[in-house]
């Protein structure tokens, strides 16, 4: 695999960014808790696309689908739980056609119905045989707890366009962008990815560099996460935080907060030929509440050496826009866009 270095305009950024402007023109999809199977409910911290299910669908508790018994379902219609949808993205039909190819299904796997946006079309709906949902269940691209939901990532695989990350009204509420490309807005920087990885000449945590490490963008899951090296080195330093059921390290607030401010130990900075991005601790720390003294890191194992990755606490500091140019080829233009705001805990 290959990486891509930054390629970067403009000055060095050390502030925290707002995370929803610019990208008012589009729609959201919803993201909603995600897991194979009934038990992994509990310690799952990853998120997928709600999608809405007709008829609905019935599963086993280890995530298996239970064919109905008492009748003949020709097709299932899949549809995103798609919100805040603005004049003029209404969805345009497509013709369904056991003939023709519709990525990612064909002959009797067919989008059935696109948002059109900016000219790209984005499939929001399906007709889906049952072997093919059983397919798409068994490859890990269907999750059906607590809710059926899509991967992310491979729905970004398969249609070209601007992608964006975004939170409702509060931090747990994340939501995916299908975007016109901001017409007034310029990137501060732009990061060329293969399969949302990037390599970063400096990056510096634990208040020291590591030098020529492998970045990837994740917008699935939460954390972010560190090498194996780096993850135990964190018990190391932190000795009162121990690693929880899911992972994570927990522990008293106080241990890593001193005042109103957090340890430097946490803030991971990724330096680059003429920029850097900063992501203060202040996004990897969580509070249980505003009166809490339980803190929750949102940091785990990556469990491989150099490689690193930034989970969707990373874009409460960021705005951050995805464009697919060619879906086929997996490679992707990051935009930075930077908007000043206030720190602030996660809640």
């Amino acid at each position: 695999m290959k990486y891509h270095h930054l390629k970067a305009y403009g000055l060095a950024v050390i502030g925290v960014f707002h995370a929803y402007a610019p990208f008012l023109s589009g729609q959201y999809v919803q993201m909603i808790e995600a897991s194979p199977t009934a038990a992994g409910i509990t310690d799952s911290k990853k998120r997928g696309l709600k999608v809405i299910m007709s008829p609905p669908l019935e599963f086993t508790a280890d995530g298996l689908l239970s064919k109905p018994q008492s009748t003949v379902v020709e097709y299932y219609d899949m549809k995103l739980a798609l919100i805040d949808l603005p004049a003029g993205s209404s969805p345009v039909p497509v013709k369904v056609s056991r003939r023709s190819a519709v990525r990612p299904f064909n002959t009797d796997k067919v989008c059935h119905e696109k948002t059109r946006l900016n000219h790209f079309e984005y499939c929001t709906k399906w007709k889906l045989t049952w072997v093919y949902l059983v397919e798409l269940t068994e490859t890990g691209k269907l999750y059906h707890f607590p809710r059926t939901s899509m991967d992310v990532n491979f729905y970004m695989s398969e249609y070209s366009g601007p992608y964006s990350k975004r939170f409702g009204r509060r931090y747990y509420d994340p939501l995916l962008g299908l975007h016109k490309y901001p017409e007034t807005e310029t990137p501060s920087m732009e990061i060329k990815a293969s399969n949302m990885f990037f390599e970063v000449l400096n990056l510096k945590f634990f208040e020291r560099l590591h030098r020529g490490q492998i970045v990837q963008l994740r917008l699935d899951d939460e954390a972010t996460k560190v090498s194996p090296a780096i993850f135990s080195e964190i018990g190391d330093k932190i000795p009162s935080f121990t690693i929880g059921s899911d992972g994570r390290y927990y522990g008293l607030c106080t241990e890593v907060i001193k005042g109103p401010i957090p340890t430097l130990l946490l803030d991971l900075i990724m330096g680059f030929e003429k920029s850097r991005v900063n992501i203060w601790a202040y996004h990897l720390i969580y509070k249980k509440s505003k009166d809490s003294n339980d803190c929750t890191l949102l940091i785990e194992d990556s469990h491989k050496q150099n490689l690193w990755s930034l989970g969707y606490s990373f874009f409460k500091a960021y705005a951050v826009l995805i464009d697919t140019v060619d879906a086929h080829d997996k490679s992707q233009l990051i935009k930075f866009y930077y908007k000043n705001i206030k720190k602030e805990w996660h809640f």
